[in-house]
């Protein structure tokens, strides 16, 4: 994942996403089309070994639509 998407998700250079890191604060915040953006970046560049972080990330977005 670049760095871009890893910043506008809240994490600093040298971070990275752990198994229970929580998306959900991004999506109560974030504006539409910075949501859009990320998801678009994330989806171009998934690899194998990020598929769970994707899921994890639209399990996020789906939690905060009520």
């Amino acid at each position: 994942m670049t760095q871009y998407i890893l910043k506008l998700l809240g994490f600093s250079r040298g971070e990275a996403p752990t198994e229970t890191d929580d998306f959900s604060e991004f999506f109560l915040h974030a504006k539409s089309k910075t949501k859009a953006k990320v998801m678009r970046e994330i989806m171009r560049e998934a690899t194998e070994e990020q598929e769970a972080l994707l899921r994890r990330y639209q399990d996020s977005k789906l939690s905060t639509v009520k």
